[in-house]
């Protein structure tokens, strides 16, 4: 929606501020990266789930109070944020079915409305 009402290059200026939150949001060694579109993945080593539903809340509440230009044009009112949630070796044992189960969570909390954290529940 941004990028419809803002155009692509301040859309280009949101992304690489998000980039930013979220790199300096990590433990030094976590590894943060653009997944395409405007997804990005989030690596925490040696993270159980309650660690990283503690991380997702807390990137989650940076990138909410980070005022990036024209939020208040946003549906919300803002730029909002969704994160999906998934642990090595809890929910899964292989870096496929980790992104998938993380990107299932993902879209769950975007069905549930969006702006929230969501994490895999064990099989």
């Amino acid at each position: 929606h941004y990028n419809d009402t803002h155009g692509h290059q301040m859309g280009d200026v949101v992304l690489a501020s998000v980039a930013t939150i979220l790199k300096n949001s990590v433990r030094r060694g976590d590894l943060t990266a653009r997944f395409g579109g405007d997804e990005f993945v989030v690596i925490l080593q040696k993270c159980g789930k309650m660690n990283a539903l503690l991380i997702g809340e807390k990137l989650h509440t940076a990138i909410a109070d980070e005022k990036f230009p024209n939020q208040e044009q946003q549906p919300l009112g803002n730029l909002t944020c969704t994160f999906g949630i998934s642990t090595f070796p809890e929910d899964a044992d292989t870096r496929e079915l980790l992104l998938k189960k993380a990107d299932d969570c993902l879209y769950e909390g975007k069905k549930r409305g969006r702006n929230t954290v969501v994490a895999a529940e064990p099989d």
